[in-house]
């Protein structure tokens, strides 16, 4: 990836020399900060890159893949300029903006525009036994959709009749309780790849992926052999209908 961006910018160089250039790019660069809702379709570090993969000659380098706002690793010309809503609830303090660019005979300008906030998403950290009282005094602050909250219980096993209980409450309209959950049931990583398994094996074997699916969901910890042999015959379908050239 850094090769291909250095060669297209010695090349537009040569055949445009003085011409401001932007680049563009859906990837992670390493070290920037994700949310919960890119992670379950990033794993094992596939598609990201060091911050020096952009050469100086670009003038401004606008980046996909990643919700929150933020230059890459404090590179003023590298951004991500974000999802224009939030995705998830830790994205909830996310101020998300557009990015607006300015191309002139002097160089490339930018400037953020904050995106209007019409649904807040509140994100809401307590105990089993004073949940209920946390949700009932909550104030999440106007908005012109009602707000959504999710509550993040920091002990003991979640259970149903509280998660009832919870979303149930009357909080006089003032927002809705979306989701209960248990602290690091959706912001646990998954695992790395084991030492000296590079991406490319990791591509080779897709149960590897599957399973590190898995392992990020501990609900499902009681059916792991039920699901692998679930997609084991998933896979042996998809290789007899290659095979058969459908």
């Amino acid at each position: 990836i850094r090769d291909r961006y250095h060669e297209t910018a010695a090349a537009i160089t040569e055949q445009w020399p003085g011409v401001p250039m932007i680049a563009t790019g859906h990837l992670t660069v390493l070290g920037s900060v994700a949310s919960d809702s890119e992670r379950l379709i990033h794993i094992g570090g596939l598609g990201a890159v060091k911050p020096g993969c952009f050469p100086e000659s670009f003038a401004y380098v606008a980046l996909g893949h990643l919700h929150r706002p933020q230059t890459a690793k404090g590179d003023e010309r590298v951004r991500y300029s974000g999802s224009p809503i939030a995705l998830s609830f830790s994205e909830s303090t996310d101020k998300k903006e557009v990015r607006l660019v300015d191309v002139t005979a002097d160089g490339v300008t930018d400037t953020g525009l904050a995106i209007p906030v019409f649904r807040r998403l509140a994100q809401l950290k307590t105990k089993s036994a004073m949940a209920e009282t946390t949700v009932e005094n909550f104030e999440p602050g106007e908005s012109e959709l009602t707000p959504w909250v999710e509550v993040v219980l920091k002990d003991a096993v979640l259970k149903t009749e509280l998660n009832d209980r919870l979303r149930k409450l009357d909080v006089k309209g003032r927002f809705e309780v979306l989701k209960v959950i248990r602290e690091g049931t959706e912001q646990a990583p998954p695992p790395p790849p084991s030492p000296g398994e590079g991406v490319e094996s990791m591509l080779d074997d897709p149960m590897k992926i599957f399973g590190q699916l898995l392992a990020m969901y501990p609900q499902f910890e009681a059916d792991e052999k039920e699901l692998k042999r679930a997609f084991q015959t998933l896979l042996e379908i998809d290789a007899a209908t290659a095979a058969d050239g459908d």
